[in-house]
């Protein structure tokens, strides 16, 4: 989807140069953000010491602490999933209908941030279904007319781009996935908060917070069965699409990070004394900046810093790049004057890897093939 794209165009104009900690800083920018807008969420939600609670959880995620420094859309798709779930909650929930046009703009920018974001919506018309039938009759037919209107309007704001998406769908998909297993589920905590136990704790304790909810906060909730509805509906509904096409990666739930967290948040509070406790240990444990992983993710900039220090590469030799995607990042890093080629053949713009039918392309190729065309212009 474009949104990410559009706004880093814009931001590189803006801070002047596509470096990486310029680029990055657009990610951190995001991330940072959303521990504010945590602290807004939580408060309008669950009360005021909820808003502390999710604000902490948002500061230390593991997931966030990695993807602030990556140039991917995820902790944008984090931020828009965090703001459109807290919204989906306090227009339909708690009823503060005059929020419901910024829920219609944020439900749009979801799936126009990533492809997941109609997994969330379809979570959210779930919720909105679950709503309208515990709501009481006299408010039943304006929850409805509400709801109607809000995911009416989000349809038309994102009806431009379904051309699109449907030609995406069919020409590109995502070679690289299986059908996930249904551990993959589980696995999804090892991925946004560094580890399967950590994980199922927060939501055990979590849940016992919010089994302890009182009469006097009715409204509180309906809005964490809410966001709970939306959390599960959206990742068994990108796990049962990715049974009939695969594209699953536990990376793919950032749009449902947002409202995970603030149901952590509201349920470890209420848990007291020993969600407090549990809160502060989960904080210590996130803290944790995870360089390891972030240096090893490309050897790219390395590679193309001794090609060019020992003179290993010269104006006008040919580059290929086994792995295709990988082309771009060895353009962007070698710079101009090479001829280039990948895995399906020699390559004219080095610095886009056309993934359209890619897996057709690469099964009608292979090394010998390639070599026939690309090696005979190579000097001895």
């Amino acid at each position: 989807p474009p949104l990410y794209y559009l706004l880093l165009h814009l931001w590189i104009a803006l801070v002047g140069g596509d470096g990486e900690a310029r680029t990055h800083a657009l990610s951190l920018l995001c991330a940072l953000l959303m521990i504010p807008v945590g602290w807004w969420a939580g408060r309008r939600l669950f009360g005021t010491a909820s808003g502390w609670a999710t604000a902490a959880l948002l500061a230390t995620v593991p997931f966030l602490t990695y993807y602030a420094q990556e140039t991917r859309m995820y902790a944008l798709a984090v931020l828009v999933g965090l703001v459109a779930g807290a919204l989906f909650a306090a227009v339909f929930a708690l009823r503060q209908r005059r929020l419901l046009p910024l829920f219609v703009v944020f439900g749009a920018l979801t799936p126009y941030t990533h492809n997941w974001g109609l997994f969330f919506l379809i979570g959210c018309g779930v919720a909105w279904i679950v709503l309208v039938t515990l709501a009481e009759a006299p408010d039943r037919r304006l929850l409805v007319r509400d709801g109607l209107v809000g995911f009416g309007l989000i349809g038309l704001l994102y009806a431009p781009w379904l051309p699109t998406l449907l030609d995406q769908a069919a020409h590109t998909g995502a070679p690289w996935a299986e059908q996930p297993k249904l551990e993959a589920i589980v696995n999804i905590l090892e991925v946004t908060v560094g580890g399967t136990g950590t994980g199922l704790a927060v939501a055990f304790v979590g849940s016992i917070g919010l089994a302890r909810m009182r009469e006097s906060e009715r409204e509180r909730a309906r809005a964490a069965l809410a966001l709970l509805v939306v959390l599960l509906v959206t990742v068994l509904t990108a796990w049962i699409a990715s049974q009939i096409s695969p594209a699953w990666s536990g990376r793919y739930v950032a749009v449902a990070v947002g409202p995970a967290l603030l149901l952590a948040g509201a349920g470890l509070v209420r848990a007291r004394p020993v969600g407090l406790v549990f809160l502060a240990v989960v904080v210590v444990l996130w803290w944790n900046p995870q360089e390891r992983q972030i240096k090893a993710k490309s050897d790219v900039y390395r590679v193309a810093r001794i090609l060019e220090d020992r003179a290993l590469i010269r104006p006008g030799d040919t580059v290929l790049a086994v792995h295709p995607e990988q082309g771009p990042v060895m353009r962007y890093y070698l710079g101009p004057g090479y001829r280039w080629a990948d895995a399906l053949g020699p390559v004219k713009d080095p610095q886009v890897f056309d993934w359209r039918d890619a897996s057709d392309r690469l099964a009608a190729t292979g090394p010998v093939t390639v070599l026939r065309v690309v090696a005979p212009s190579q000097r001895p």
